[in-house]
């Protein structure tokens, strides 16, 4: 994808797409830039077997990266969905469009004028090996139930509580979590 002003995206973020990876490699789902050289952000599948997140690399190594907690498949028929936000406050991990983890984070996205790879970094490098669809870049971070939403999950809360004689029970929903 050419560059353009609309990819430099600053303060907030959303990455997300669709993969089918046929082996455990580090390949480039959503990339901004080069490694070695300018980059802004990225999703990418690590050669550990991890999906992850990582902002700001050439001036910040691995500062602002995020590892999932489990393991993508390569075996070239599982999809899963990623999706990674961050919001000025929290950089967040999503896979199957449940929270997988996330980390406390001030930083200002870097800018660069690299094209944005998909399926690989800008100049071909870490190519994934395996389909992809429907990649999204949002420019600011969207919430976990929007991010699932998007995907095309439901999320289902089930409450079950007792307030007991002359109790009362109340909830709020922001889409993230449940307040009383």
């Amino acid at each position: 994808v050419p560059d353009s002003p609309t990819l430099d995206i600053t303060t907030g973020i959303t990455m997300a797409t669709w993969v089918q990876p046929q082996r455990v490699a580090t390949q480039h789902l959503i990339h901004k830039g080069n490694n070695g050289g300018p980059e802004a952000y990225e999703l990418s599948l690590g050669q550990p077997g991890r999906p992850f997140v990582r902002f700001n690399q050439q001036t910040n190594g691995n500062l602002y990266r995020l590892d999932a907690t489990q393991s993508y498949p390569s075996d070239g028929t599982t999809w899963m969905h990623l999706a990674a936000t961050y919001d000025g406050a929290t950089i967040k991990l999503y896979v199957n469009g449940l929270l997988d983890s996330s980390k406390t984070a001030t930083l200002t996205i870097a800018t660069n004028d690299q094209p944005l790879g998909l399926g690989s970094q800008s100049d071909g490098q870490y190519l994934l090996q395996g389909a992809m669809d429907d990649a999204r870049v949002y420019g600011r971070g969207l919430s976990s139930g929007e991010s699932a939403t998007r995907a095309g999950f439901t999320l289902t809360l089930t409450i079950a509580a007792s307030a007991g004689s002359g109790g009362s029970i109340v909830g709020i929903y922001d889409g993230e979590a449940m307040y009383e």
